[in-house]
């Protein structure tokens, strides 16, 4: 028997308020037939202060998720049953715990440090490899990692982005870093995605607070187009770039296609930086083009976004969105909806009254389903998507 304090489980039964409301620019629409005006429900909720401490980010890997938090724990969930998701095993004292990449039958987290952990038994991970760099800074923070041959490219905060070798998983090594803040002006790396012999970094400039209040998108050469392997980084040539105000806060990035999805984020403390889906056309990687966005309506974020077949899953605050990228050109949203406030708990940070501003922070699709990481209430979220266009546009491929 498994047994761990604080945990506490809210079973179905809790739907989601409906909230929609749809803005936005550059060809961006709205659908003309009535969706469900019930679209996601709550399946369960999973909290755990210390295990899931300022959930950030999510994987899935058969009926396991994997979810790292900022107060620096690693967790892993069994979710066969998703109903009842039940915390196998957890870690602390990792640092900034933020992201993670799956392998084989190893986790790739990335914290201050790089770690390669063999999750062969679940319940009992073993921790191979640590990279770190504290004296540069080089590896730190890491917030985004891609896969592409035996590579995997990490963009990290403090404004470095590298590369591990990881042709042995029990040991990778540092292949090679390149200051981007340096050499590329991007001033906190938060995503990486590949495209073609591509990668492509995602910088929020410090979320609208930045001078010229953008946001910026690099691509970077950094893949031999013939092997796919990585090239080493003083290879590393910039391709293009794109800066302006609709990537203002742009912290995620998905490419699918020959377009890039993003995430451009936003507090209520600047209401004049309009939240959005951003689609930025790099079919030119040499000259990248926004092509459409759609409105955000949740009061933070989005922070989290997903690309499942024909539809974007975008999370921020207490909402979750799904919008149609049929059309990249013009994404129609489809569905809009809050986080009921009966699960979500009081901060004593706040003004009495109001509620957490980050509890839908990232999240993943699968099989009917969304797996929500819940920074601010410390907690893991399985919703199951009730309408059918949704359900459907999402398994289509």
């Amino acid at each position: 028997m498994r047994n761990f304090p604080t945990i506490r489980y809210l079973t179905a039964g809790f739907v989601f308020l409906f909230a929609t409301a749809i803005s936005g620019q550059l060809n961006a629409e709205t659908t003309s037939e009535k969706t469900s005006e019930k679209w996601f429900s709550v399946v369960s909720i999973l909290k755990h202060k210390e295990a899931l401490g300022r959930a950030h980010d999510v994987e899935l890997s058969g009926n396991l998720a994997f979810v790292p938090g900022k107060d620096g724990a690693i967790a892993i969930i069994d979710i066969a049953q998703p109903q009842n998701p039940e915390l196998l095993w957890h870690k602390e004292g990792l640092g900034d715990s933020e992201t993670v990449l799956l392998y084989g039958n190893h986790l790739l987290l990335g914290t201050n440090d790089f770690y390669s952990v063999d999750i062969s038994n679940p319940q009992r991970p073993v921790f191979r490899k640590k990279i770190s760099e504290p004296t540069d800074r080089r590896i730190d923070r890491i917030n985004g990692m891609v896969k592409r041959g035996n590579t995997v490219f990490a963009a990290n905060k403090s404004g470095w982005i590298n590369a591990f070798d990881i042709c042995d998983i029990k040991a990778p090594s540092l292949a090679g870093s390149l200051n981007v803040a340096e050499k590329y002006d991007l001033m906190s790396p938060h995503d990486i995605d590949s495209f073609g012999e591509f990668v492509i970094i995602v910088d929020p400039r410090k979320f609208g607070r930045s001078p010229t209040g953008t946001g910026k998108i690099v691509i970077i050469k950094a893949i031999d187009r013939a092997s796919g392997q990585a090239l080493s980084a003083d290879e590393w040539v910039l391709a293009g770039e794109i800066e302006n105000k609709q990537l203002s806060g742009a912290n995620r990035v998905q490419v699918s296609g020959s377009f890039a999805y993003t995430a451009s984020s936003y507090g209520p403390e600047r209401p004049i930086r309009a939240p959005m889906l951003g689609v930025v056309d790099i079919s030119n990687p040499h000259s990248p083009r926004f092509a459409a966005s759609v409105r955000f309506d949740g009061n933070h974020g989005p922070n989290g976004l997903t690309i499942a077949g024909r539809i974007a899953f975008l999370a921020g605050g207490e909402t979750i969105e799904a919008v149609d990228i049929t059309d990249p050109r013009h994404p129609i949203k489809l569905g809009s909806q809050k986080l009921p406030a009966s699960n979500i708990n009081p901060d004593s940070s706040y003004a009495k009254g109001k509620r957490k501003t980050d509890n839908a922070h990232d999240l993943i699709y699968r099989d009917g389903h969304l797996y929500v990481s819940c920074q601010s209430d410390d907690s893991f979220i399985i919703l199951k998507i009730n309408d059918e266009r949704i359900l459907s546009l999402a398994e289509s491929r």
